[in-house]
């Protein structure tokens, strides 16, 4: 995949949450981690408000932006054709796994919360 396609799928997904996954069909999810859309908008909807906040500590806010693109690359890997797992991030080629990413969101927000349940 080239970057410019890989730009593409990234914002293809951003405004997909952006417009709360409207007209946007999942695809099936494979192993044992499922989410629902509702699961996923939370928390994009939770990241992007501290985001663009920009009021929290410096910890929030590296933990927000971790959520964030969580959110991006589920979506990329849920809503989108197969091309759209591949990542291109300097220069290098990875492949998403809805799965490692559902796991990742969800352990991301736990800690999102507890740093802000401690602020």
């Amino acid at each position: 995949m080239n970057q410019e396609l890989n730009d593409r799928y990234q914002n293809l997904a951003v405004d997909a949450l952006h417009r709360g996954l409207v007209g946007f069909k999942m695809v099936d999810q494979q192993g044992d981690m499922h989410i629902s859309s509702a699961e996923l908008l939370e928390a994009f909807q939770v990241s992007g408000d501290i985001l663009r906040s920009n009021r929290e500590r410096d910890c929030i806010l590296v933990s927000a932006e971790s959520v964030f693109t969580n959110c991006i690359y589920l979506a990329r890997c849920l809503y989108f054709p197969a091309e759209a797992r591949v990542l291109v991030l300097n220069g290098d080629e990875h492949l998403l796994d809805a799965e490692g990413q559902v796991e990742n969101l969800r352990r991301n927000m736990g800690h999102l919360h507890e740093l802000l349940d401690n602020r």
